[in-house]
């Protein structure tokens, strides 16, 4: 998915495992301002943590994202940026 082209709803999914119980996971995009934002928080389902996410909730542009998992401790774990480009 680096560098994609998304428009319209697009599937999201992440792969979250550790050794205490992993709560829920988020998706959040950062824009060119540096602005962070959720855009949504995905599900565990038997493919991993998967969610849906509607572009056109944010302006057309370049964006990092990322996803991030919470664990039963408190603790949180970034994935790896992503650049993506929204265009609708």
């Amino acid at each position: 998915m680096a560098g994609a082209t998304l428009s319209g709803t697009t599937v999201l999914d992440a792969i979250a495992t550790d050794d205490v119980p992993v709560t829920k996971v988020a998706f959040i995009v950062t824009n060119s301002m540096q602005q962070v934002s959720i855009i949504t928080f995905a599900r565990d389902t038997l493919y991993g943590w998967t969610a849906t996410w509607d572009t056109k909730r944010v302006p057309n542009g370049s964006y990092r994202l990322q996803s991030v998992a919470h664990d039963a401790a408190g603790r949180n774990s970034y994935s790896e940026v992503t650049p993506v480009t929204v265009r609708n």
